[in-house]
Formats: C-alpha cells, sequence, structure tokens
C-alpha cells in the first residue's frame, strides 16, 4: 500500500485553496534560457541536472508536431531548429548538446526524453520532412547527454516512449503519409530491446504511454467516436487490455502513473454538448484499478478551465490549468492522489505536455511559459522558465 503520511504531516489539503498566485511571488524564480528560440521543455534528472529541447513552434491550443503535421507541405512561419541543452547549475547556465542528424532538419521536433540513469537516455523525435525519406526516431545518449545517436531503424518516427522491464516502450507516429485514412492518430507501439536491437510492434495506438515503475505500461488511445481509453498490458506489450468504465472523455493527451500502484491520473477533455451553446471542458480523472474505472475530480470548477499536462513523483502530483478566461491559472498541486488541489501559483500561458518537470520528492519544479499566444496558429515570442524548490508556496522543502 502507498504510504502518503509524510505527505499529509507536511500539508492538509482537505479544502481545495483558489487562490490566484503571481508568478513574480517569492516561491518562484526565473531562470535563464538559451536565446533565440521560442519553445522549450524541460526535462530534469534532479534539482540542478537536467536539459531543455525544443519540441517545435507551439501556441496555447497545443503541441507543435500536431499542427506541422496536420499542415504540411504549407507551414507558415520558421520553427525552433532542433535542439537541445544541459545545465548542472539548476538552469543559471546552459550548454547545446550534440544530437547528431537530427539537428539538420527543418521541421524536426524533440518530443520526450527518459533517462533510467543520470548518464544514460533516451529521446524521441519526429520529422515532418517526407521528401528525404527520414522521419525521425529513438535517440540514445550515455554520456550524460553530450552526444546523442538514433538507434532505431531510418523511416520511424515517436511520440512517446518510457522503460518498464529493462524494455523501451514507444508510440510510433505514422502521420502523415502512413496513417489509416482520416486518423491523425498513430496505430502500433513498438517495444525495443536494448539488448538484442529488435524492435516488435504492436497493434495498439497511443499518444502518451507511461509505466508504473515495474512492469505495467498504459497508453492513451482514442477508439470509435474520438472517445479516449487508456491501454493496459503486463507481459511487455503483447496484448492490451482496453476495457474502462465510469467517466470517459473526448481527449487525454496526459498521463501519470503512479510508482508500484494502480492508480493513474490523466487530463481529460469532457464533451457538455446539450444546448448549442455548451461546450467541452477540461478535468482530472483518476483512476485506482489500472484504467479499468474512472473518476472525475469535482473539486476543480469545470468552467473555463484548459488542463494542459500532469506530472509528479510519488504521492506530490501537479497540474497546469491555463486559459484565457481561468481566473485561476497556474500550477495545482495535490498529495492525496487527486482528491484535492491546491493553487501554487507559478507560470500560466503554456497547455502543452511536458512543459514542467518535476523533481526531488515534488518539492522542486521547473516550468516553461510563452508569451500566450491566442492559438496554435501563433508564434510565441519568448520562453521563460522558471523554478520552485519550496513545491511554490513553501509547504513543500527542498529537504522533503
Amino acid at each position: 500500500m502507498l504510504n502518503c503520511s509524510k505527505f499529509y504531516a507536511t500539508i492538509l489539503l482537505a479544502i481545495v485553496v483558489y487562490a490566484n498566485e503571481a508568478v513574480s511571488q517569492p516561491h518562484w524564480q526565473q531562470v535563464t534560457t538559451p536565446s533565440g528560440l521560442k519553445c522549450l521543455w524541460p526535462y530534469f534528472i534532479n534539482k540542478d541536472y537536467g536539459f531543455l529541447y525544443t519540441p517545435g513552434v507551439t501556441g496555447r491550443q497545443g503541441m507543435g508536431w500536431q499542427f506541422i503535421a496536420s499542415n504540411l507541405p504549407w507551414v507558415p512561419y520558421q520553427l525552433d531548429p532542433p535542439s537541445v541543452f544541459r545545465t548542472v547549475d539548476g538552469g543559471m547556465t546552459w550548454q547545446q548538446m550534440d544530437i547528431g542528424e537530427i539537428a539538420s532538419k527543418q521541421y524536426g521536433v524533440l518530443l520526450q526524453m527518459c533517462f533510467p540513469t543520470p548518464s544514460h537516455g533516451y529521446m524521441v523525435g519526429y520529422v515532418s520532412d517526407s521528401a528525404t525519406g527520414y522521419k525521425g526516431g529513438l535517440y540514445e545518449t550515455i554520456d550524460s547527454g553530450a552526444n546523442w545517436n538514433r538507434i532505431s531503424p531510418n523511416g520511424m518516427a515517436f511520440l512517446s516512449l518510457c522503460i518498464a522491464d529493462s524494455l523501451i516502450f514507444l508510440v510510433r507516429q505514422d502521420q502523415p503519409n502512413n496513417a489509416k485514412p482520416g486518423s491523425f492518430f498513430p496505430d502500433s507501439i513498438e517495444v525495443y530491446n536494448a539488448n538484442t536491437g529488435i524492435i516488435s510492434e504492436y497493434p495498439a495506438g497511443g499518444v502518451s504511454i507511461v509505466s508504473n515503475g515495474d512492469s505495467v505500461v498504459y497508453s492513451r488511445h482514442v477508439g470509435p467516436g474520438n472517445v479516449a481509453r487508456t491501454m493496459r498490458s503486463s507481459d511487455q506489450g503483447k496484448t492490451w487490455i482496453t476495457s474502462e468504465s465510469g467517466a470517459t472523455s473526448y481527449e487525454s493527451w496526459s498521463l501519470y502513473s503512479v510508482s508500484n500502484t494502480d492508480i493513474i491520473v490523466r487530463a481529460a477533455e469532457i464533451h457538455q454538448y446539450i444546448n448549442i451553446s455548451d461546450f467541452d471542458y477540461s478535468a482530472i480523472q483518476v483512476s485506482n484499478d489500472g484504467g479499468q474505472t474512472w473518476n472525475s475530480n469535482s473539486l476543480i470548477p469545470k468552467d473555463t478551465i484548459s488542463i494542459g499536462d500532469v506530472e509528479g513523483v510519488g504521492c506530490v502530483i501537479y497540474i497546469r490549468r491555463t486559459l484565457a478566461e481561468d481566473p485561476f491559472p497556474g500550477l495545482y498541486r495535490s498529495t492525496d492522489l487527486g482528491n484535492s488541489w491546491q493553487n501554487v501559483g507559478g507560470p500560466a500561458h503554456r497547455a502543452d505536455s511536458r512543459s514542467f518537470s518535476v523533481v526531488e520528492g515534488g518539492s522542486v519544479v521547473f516550468a516553461a511559459e510563452d508569451d500566450g499566444s491566442p492559438s496554435g496558429n501563433s508564434l510565441p515570442l519568448w520562453t521563460n522558465l522558471w523554478r520552485t524548490t519550496d513545491g511554490g508556496d513553501g509547504a513543500l522543502p527542498y529537504a522533503y
């Protein structure tokens, strides 16, 4: 059973607090970012050591690869060049890394990192340039991110990865050339064995893929009627269970799995079409049984909310609320597995998945922010990076 008593002893979250805290509060400090880039995502391994990478161009309505892939060959603006930067001093200084062949691709985007050890890591990339036949792939570093090499066959592009049972699970992206007719979403999950170099393909789809830290892997999949389902595999990807009941969602880009439990948290877009004036809203959904049943969190107001991402460490889970009309934007934290949430401030103007990174037991958060461009067609003019070392409100000190 998961022991959350330490979290409860630190802060009581029985009542959701709706305080609109500004990013200038002393709990959040702005750190430096590499100049000349408009969109960056953070991935940190500890409070000092981490990376920034370029996911392409983006705005508040979605991730860069979505707009790029769906609008080729017409791209109305210049993308950030594919880049990876490393810091060893908590974001005070940055050094650009050698990412190999993808660095020269005009329409290349980097979508996720995963480091099983501080020196050994993986990254997935996607290239929207079918003319060359190069689509990106799975990249590996064995020298703390200084150099990256593609280890997957050419012609494979991936959206997401996780590690379980010493295997690398990947969501493969075949858009725009090889996707099923009328579907944007990929249609396969690949399992890579680093010891043999063999990639096995299984007939399951998704966008986000996460592991519970043991042998169970979850992937978000869109089924009939665009209703989102979360698939589960406990046999190294050979079979997937998609049955679920309770609250359903139209979309859910972001998944978070609490280590060594059957608890999953997802950001979900809910249909609310009763009258013509009704609209979708975002909600947090929690499953305590490995994705078989889901409950929507009712403690967060459902009006004018956009929830872009879910990240955490153990019991400490963060979500990001960001929408122009939302009166309470910023990061919200839960220490009771999503039953209650507290606004801990932080930057707004970013609804993209993987735009913040949580380390050190949940007390240290690095969160990216852009200028809040009003649509996916607008180019952000800048990116800021903010850091907290006390959970955003002083309740979770670094030594927690």
